[in-house]
């Protein structure tokens, strides 16, 4: 097995299958998952994904936007098309990914929740 150099989290830094790992295993905080979720359909400014992470204040969601940034998984930029110029938030192609796995792992968990909660099927006795 090769030996890599790890980033300040233990991980192979431009590796994706660790990262997505990472994220996975739980490593995002909700609200950094909330926020992923929010930026799944176009990017947004900040005043924008505020409503969609209610009961968190300003300061959490500039907190969880930067370890965001620099984990890879969104990206910023500012739109200086507007007056006053406007920080965007976007995903990257790996905060892409993340979210359509942790799509993915949330539809297996329905659909087990949906089997275990079936009542059991009585024994066929002879």
């Amino acid at each position: 097995m090769p030996i890599h150099r790890l980033d300040a989290q233990g991980l192979p830094p431009d590796d994706i299958e660790y990262k997505l790992a990472h994220h996975l295993l739980g490593a995002a905080s909700p609200l950094q998952r909330d926020v992923l979720y929010a930026l799944l359909g176009r990017p947004k400014r900040f005043t924008e994904l505020r409503p969609l992470v209610k009961g968190r204040s300003d300061n959490n969601l500039t907190h969880a936007l930067k370890a965001l940034r620099l984990e890879g998984v969104i990206d910023q930029r500012v739109e200086s098309a507007t007056r006053p110029p406007a920080w965007v938030y976007e995903l990257s192609d790996l905060g892409i990914d993340v979210v359509r796995v942790m799509e993915r792992l949330g539809a297996l968990q329905v659909a087990s929740r949906a089997l275990a909660s079936r009542p059991a099927r009585a024994a066929h006795v002879r």
